[in-house]
Formats: C-alpha cells, sequence, structure tokens
C-alpha cells in the first residue's frame, strides 16, 4: 500500500492517502508509526482518502486489533473517503467495531463533503 500522511499541527489534522493494493499489516504499521510522530496528538482530526486504493487485504481480525489498538483518541473527529462498496464495508465494520474510543468516524465517497464535515476550510 503505498501511503502517505501529513500532520498539519495548526489545523490539528493528520490527512492520509492510500493507493494500489491495501493491506491490514500495512495498515497497522502505518497506525503505530503516527502514533510515534511527536507532532501527533491523540486529538486530533483525520482525513483517511482511500479513494485511490484498487484491492483491499484486510481481515476481520485485522480491523478488530486496529480498532481496539488506534492511535486517535475519543474527541477526534475521523473522516474516511471511500470509492468501492468493499472498501465502504471494511470502513463500516471499522467504524462499528472502534466504538468511541476513538472518536467519532464518518464514511463519505466525496473529499468536499468530507472536509466540510471536518470543518476544514480551503487554505489560502
Amino acid at each position: 500500500m503505498p501511503s502517505s500522511y501529513f500532520i498539519d499541527p495548526v489545523r490539528r489534522l493528520v490527512i492520509i492517502s492510500a493507493d494500489g493494493v491495501l493491506t491490514g499489516a500495512e495498515l497497522l504499521a502505518e497506525q503505530r508509526h503516527l502514533a510515534s510522530e511527536p507532532l501527533f496528538q491523540r486529538d486530533f482530526s483525520q482525513l483517511f482518502d482511500l479513494t485511490q486504493v484498487t484491492e483491499a487485504r484486510i481481515s476481520a481480525d485485522d480491523i478488530r486489533t486496529m480498532a481496539s489498538a488506534t492511535a486517535f483518541g475519543p474527541t477526534a473527529r475521523r473522516a474516511l473517503i471511500v470509492a468501492e462498496p468493499l472498501l465502504y464495508g471494511l470502513s463500516r465494520m471499522f467504524q462499528l467495531m472502534l466504538d468511541d474510543r476513538g472518536g467519532t468516524l464518518r464514511i463519505f465517497t466525496d473529499r468536499s463533503e468530507a472536509e466540510a464535515w471536518l470543518g476544514l476550510r480551503p487554505l489560502d
């Protein structure tokens, strides 16, 4: 899974993009790496763009592990953007398993709607 993330401490936001093949192991590794970043704070919002993912190799156990060990705290607002029905289903499973320990998570198919829900304004 080629992915990248950017931590914007001014907007209190983590932007993550993924493309290609998405695996549970890579997602878990990225989550651990993000949690160790000095700029990261658990209450930051998250914008996770999955619209360029072509294949998902993620098990229910992977999702359960990600939900129980999430880097984000209960006050975080998290937006996942998906384009494929399979990714929507996996994201929904994650949302249900996450409960409230990883903040409020919503799933979108439109980036503008996700950004608006997070309260983001375009940068000048």
